[in-house]
């Protein structure tokens, strides 16, 4: 734990060879550059923790073979880009904070526990900055689709497109008004 001590540099990619290491909190510091992609070479890592640095560039797909973690804070800093797909393969994570990046993209993958788990959401734009926090609900149910055709549309410059995803219990219900 060296998180806030004001530490300097960049992360160095030898880190990756501490196998045995199960915590990791630089955060709160200093540091530059790059996550070294080294990092996802950690098999018993249990938490991440190095967010509120001036780290850049792209989150390393490497950390998605991280099967042991469970918290992964990497907010507060600069990083950019895509949020890679691999970290959908994070299956004992409970805790993922990305905000204050500028990052896009989602993660997918299926719930492995049933229950009742909080998402904090922020967003940013010209304007300023949102967050909210949003109930996710995990039923033991499986999924369910069924779609209506839409009846009396005469725009023909009305189009739609998108993807519904459930993956249990609830019914998805969309709307749309124009």
């Amino acid at each position: 734990y060296l998180d806030s001590n004001q530490l300097t540099g960049t992360i160095p990619s030898s880190l990756g060879d501490l196998s045995q290491l199960q915590n990791l909190d630089l955060d709160s510091n200093q540091l530059t550059g790059t996550i070294p992609s080294s990092l996802g070479n950690l098999s018993q890592l249990q938490s991440l923790e190095i967010g509120v640095n001036q780290f850049t560039g792209k989150i390393s797909p490497s950390l998605g073979a991280l099967s042991n973690l469970t918290i992964l804070w990497l907010s507060g800093n600069q990083l950019s880009g895509e949020i890679p797909s691999s970290l959908g393969n994070l299956s004992q994570l409970q805790g993922l904070y990305l905000f204050r990046n500028q990052l896009t993209g989602e993660i997918t993958g299926l719930p492995l526990e049933v229950g009742v788990f909080d998402l904090n959401v922020s967003a940013f734009n010209l304007a300023g900055e949102g967050q909210t926090t949003i109930q996710l609900i995990v039923n033991k149910t499986g999924p369910r689709v069924s779609s209506v055709e839409p009846r009396g549309v005469t725009s023909s410059s009305a189009k739609m497109s998108g993807r519904v995803l459930s993956d249990g219990g609830e019914d998805v219900q969309m709307s749309l008004f124009w």
